[in-house]
């Protein structure tokens, strides 16, 4: 891993990712059938000393509300949406 989880909190915003990226893969670069490629709205990432409490989110993006993002992984976090002319899209390839 290129990134220690502490230098990806420090970068934890509100954002625009227009191009995507991986719902579990925090590494990937490029959509692939196995890394469930989604293309998020405007959100908050909110992160959790304990990754526990994540257990009570789904990490399906198109669930309606928050979700997890890279669960199982040291840099799983909540993804909460502020957009609410937009919904998260999966890509497909």
């Amino acid at each position: 891993m290129s990134a220690a989880p502490a230098e990806i909190a420090k970068n934890a915003t509100i954002m625009d990712w227009p191009e995507g990226g991986s719902n579990t893969d925090p590494f990937a670069t490029a959509p692939a059938p196995d890394n469930q490629w989604v293309v998020s709205p405007g959100h908050v990432m909110v992160l959790f000393p304990d990754p526990k409490a994540l257990d009570a989110y789904p990490a399906d993006p198109k669930a309606g509300g928050p979700w997890v993002m890279w669960r199982g992984t040291p840099y799983a976090h909540l993804m909460v949406p502020v957009s609410t002319s937009k919904t998260a899209t999966m890509a497909m390839k």
